[in-house]
């Protein structure tokens, strides 16, 4: 896991290094960049992977936030997750909270990072969950983009008489649209 964690930040170090190195044209200051200040994205993610209980965890996700700064994103993530063993047991959670999102640089190709933290609930219990996603935003048409991502989660559950932590990770492939500001 740490070896994967490792490659995955050498992997978005080096991109960022490559597309400084073999930058075409210097942007200009009145030039809007891609992840421009103002601007707004939503987006939806899904994932599929092995849950620490159960046998597998499935997770879409709904994003939506604004660029307080230019390729600094604010926002609102929701969740829903449900995990299915080969036994018919399943768990279900839906959650909200707030996001994070950082883009490295602006192009066609921008490598990115989220941070988001969030509550809800499984049934009776309260579940806080909090998720670091390194990706890579790949940009298709004007606006439409294309977001590989592999998230990292841990929750924590209260079931009123102990407490309850574990971990998580799952490939995630989604879609976000951004809208530039008109100013």
């Amino acid at each position: 896991m740490k070896r994967f964690f490792y490659l995955c930040l050498i992997g978005i170090f080096s991109c960022v290094i490559t597309q400084t190195v073999f930058a075409q044209k210097p942007v200009l200051a009145n030039t809007k960049t891609t992840f421009s200040k103002g601007s707004w994205q939503i987006g939806l993610k899904d994932g599929y992977g092995s849950s620490p209980i159960l046998g597998n965890r499935n997770t879409a996700q709904l994003t939506a936030g604004y660029y307080v700064a230019n390729r600094l994103l604010i926002g609102l993530a929701g969740s829903y997750t449900r995990e299915l063993s080969e036994y018919v047991i399943n768990r279900n959670l839906v959650s909200l909270g707030p996001l994070v999102r950082y883009q490295f640089i602006s192009g066609r190709i921008s490598p990115y990072a989220e941070l988001s933290y969030q509550l809800g609930r499984r049934g009776t219990n309260t579940e806080q969950l909090v998720s670091f996603t390194p990706g890579l935003s790949i940009g298709l048409l004007a606006g439409l983009r294309l977001d590989l991502s592999y998230n990292f989660q841990y929750s924590h559950l209260d079931l009123g008489y102990n407490l309850f932590g574990e971990a998580s990770r799952q490939p995630q492939i989604g879609i976000s649209y951004l809208i530039k500001s008109r100013q």
